[in-house]
């Protein structure tokens, strides 16, 4: 379990020749799978365009670098159409509000946690504002049956937000943040 943010700016290796061939600049996330799809990469040379990199291409996440067979890891967004439509939809779950079906708003989404062997969404950090985070953290709701993505919203049921709000620091403490 690692948080997706800690992601963005790593470089990427070849397993092959053991080069940096580019870095992370962004997380593609489907709100519809709930996991991670792949990431948008600055290649290490002049050409121009978005280029990514699907997650199931990535063979192994270290701290400092993600590593990929070879350069072919690397491909052009428009070849794979449902990366490409989510990048062109702008569908970013990072800054989407928390909302209970009552109307309260928990928060909005500031990170992920994810698995790394298929990406998946295991919980999300939420912020309330920078003073409340410092004052009490960040809160963790975990991604469970029942939490629903809108078009710019999570929304979850009233006995997911009870569940949420009673047992918040047993939450923190499970994911060790």
């Amino acid at each position: 379990m690692k948080k997706a943010s800690r992601l963005l700016e790593l470089y990427v290796l070849s397993k092959k020749t053991g080069e940096k061939i580019a870095s992370i600049k962004d997380i593609i996330y489907s709100k519809h799978k709930q996991r991670i799809l792949g990431f948008i990469v600055k290649e290490n040379n002049i050409f121009k365009g978005n280029k990514v990199i699907r997650f199931k291409n990535i063979k192994a996440f270290g701290d400092d670098v993600l590593m990929v067979k070879d350069k072919k890891s690397i491909e052009r967004t428009e070849s794979i159409p449902e990366i490409f439509n989510i990048i062109k939809e702008g569908n970013d779950i990072i800054g989407e509000e928390v909302l209970c079906e009552d109307g309260e708003s928990l928060g909005y989404i500031k990170d992920v946690i994810y698995e790394e062997k298929k990406g998946k969404i295991l919980a999300f950090l939420l912020t309330d504002g920078v003073i409340q985070d410092v004052i009490d953290g960040r809160n963790i709701l975990p991604n469970i049956k029942g939490i629903k993505f809108l078009d710019k919203s999570l929304v979850i049921d009233k006995k997911i937000k009870d569940d949420f709000t009673k047992n918040k620091e047993e939450f923190k403490k499970l994911l060790e943040l």
